[in-house]
């Protein structure tokens, strides 16, 4: 109850003392004004909040890490008297990773709803519960306001929004590319294993001059080269787990 709403209750009960100590009909008059105000105040705002209707959705409920998911929270009035005044608190990821809450301030005429659109992006994969976590009402004249969390009701689903790790179309995978022969070019994993001699060949242009045979050079009075069987081979097979799992931290 805030202080308005104190000086209201007072002034109300006294102009009420004022009418029985002097008899004055205009103070019952004014008493009952005040009254019907008060019981209006008290009457709307907690029959907002215990037959409070909403309705919310996340779209998508399944996101790639760095994509956008749009939350849609809907605040519908079906009674015959104004809402002039509501603050709804809603989760978002960033909200949960900050410890912080989101809210909206709104009014909402009677028969119709409105509606909050938040749009946020996926910065972290995870399941997040977000969605609408409690509302806060207040009267026409601004007397009281009262509060409700809607996590602790029976009735209330927070949103689960799960965000999937980025995924990334590789057209050729970075390896680095080395010389087999002095004449093929292959993209190969360079590793320590020695290399097992196959035979000899006349040397060609490109090749590299510490596989030039001296000694077979000297003797055919030519360039000769060596020829290597390659212990590591240009084959790659990947191998992809395909399953998601149930829960993903």
């Amino acid at each position: 109850m805030k202080t308005r709403g104190i000086l209201f209750v007072l002034c109300t009960a006294a102009l009420l003392l004022l009418g029985l100590y002097t008899g004055e009909l205009l103070c019952y008059i004014v008493f009952g004004i005040l009254l019907s105000i008060l019981v209006y105040a008290v009457l709307t705002c907690l029959w907002t909040l215990l037959d409070f209707h909403y309705l919310q959705n996340i779209a998508p409920k399944e996101a790639r890490k760095g994509q956008n998911a749009v939350l849609t929270i809907q605040i519908h009035n079906d009674k015959p008297f104004l809402f002039p005044f509501l603050k709804v608190s809603y989760r978002t990821p960033e909200s949960l990773l900050t410890n912080t809450k989101k809210e909206g301030i709104l009014s909402v005429l009677p028969f119709h709803y409105v509606e909050i659109r938040e749009e946020f992006p996926c910065s972290l994969r995870g399941n997040y519960p977000i969605g609408i976590t409690g509302v806060e009402v207040m009267d026409l004249f601004g007397l009281f306001h009262f509060s409700m969390d809607l996590t602790r009701k029976h009735y209330h689903k927070m949103l689960q929004l799960t965000v999937l790790p980025r995924v990334l179309s590789l057209n050729d995978l970075p390896l680095p590319e080395i010389r087999q022969e002095g004449l093929l070019s292959n993209q190969l994993l360079k590793t320590n294993e020695t290399a097992v001699q196959s035979d000899i060949r006349r040397y060609a242009y490109g090749d590299p001059l510490k596989k030039v045979h001296w000694k077979i050079s000297s003797k055919m009075q030519d360039l000769y080269v060596m020829n290597y069987e390659m212990t590591t081979q240009p084959h790659i097979l990947l191998f992809l787990e395909m399953n998601l799992p149930d829960r993903i931290s």
